[in-house]
């Protein structure tokens, strides 16, 4: 694929609790439009604004793992004893709504998720969180700020402890946010990552709970 020339200046989330507010510059490895070929509604002519606005989520998302590998890269340890791996991950999400503990904000709709699936190079993996919906902030394009914090054990024990921010969109269903750890427990003790966490609409829901798929696409550092 080409690589685009030059770069963009981005600023990195302030929510994050380290490494936050910081300038990075961009450079992603491909250019989002000639991905956006290979999608479905994008080679029909005829393709709704919903497909349109679906497909263009999923660039969203690429781009966003763009700016994770220039971000994680920026951030590894120069410690040849310490590597990076992919940390991509396939989870069936089971969720239900709760009242808000204090602190959330007004009008708020929470939720608890339990996550099963796997992480590549770490096999079997477990999850649970805690989501924060803001509804008081739906923008006029029906799009909301989310947030989610929680953890991730492996077969062994070892624990991540993640937190996430990012943006619900409610006439397609998806939330997309960037998640971010520092570190863990046992081997994840003195790791970093961030990713693009995607949760596409749930397979089943009866407006208070359900089930859905939910990927995650981010870098590990200082293994």
């Amino acid at each position: 694929m080409r690589r685009p020339p030059g770069g963009t200046r981005v600023r990195t989330p302030t929510w994050m609790s380290t490494g936050g507010g910081r300038d990075i510059i961009v450079r992603p490895a491909f250019d989002p439009r000639c991905v956006i070929t290979a999608l479905d509604p994008c080679r029909t002519p005829a393709a709704t604004t919903r497909e349109r606005k679906t497909e263009m989520t999923k660039v969203l998302a690429i781009s966003i793992t763009a700016l994770v590998a220039a971000f994680v890269g920026g951030m590894a340890p120069a410690s040849a004893a310490e590597t990076a791996a992919q940390l991509d991950g396939a989870f069936v999400g089971t969720f239900f709504s709760h009242t808000c503990p204090a602190g959330a904000p007004a009008g708020a709709i929470c939720l608890h998720d339990d996550l099963a699936g796997s992480f590549s190079h770490f096999g079997s993996t477990t999850g649970s969180a805690e989501v924060v919906l803001d509804v008081a902030h739906t923008g006029t394009d029906g799009c909301l700020p989310v947030q989610k914090r929680g953890t991730f054990t492996v077969a062994n024990g070892d624990q991540l402890t993640v937190q996430a921010a990012g943006t619900f969109c409610g006439d397609n269903g998806t939330a997309i946010y960037v998640f971010l750890t520092f570190g863990g427990t046992g081997r994840f003790a003195h790791t970093t990552s961030i990713g693009t966490w995607v949760v596409p609409p749930p397979t089943t829901f009866n407006g208070t709970a359900g089930t859905g798929n939910e990927f995650l696409y981010g870098l590990l550092a200082g293994l």
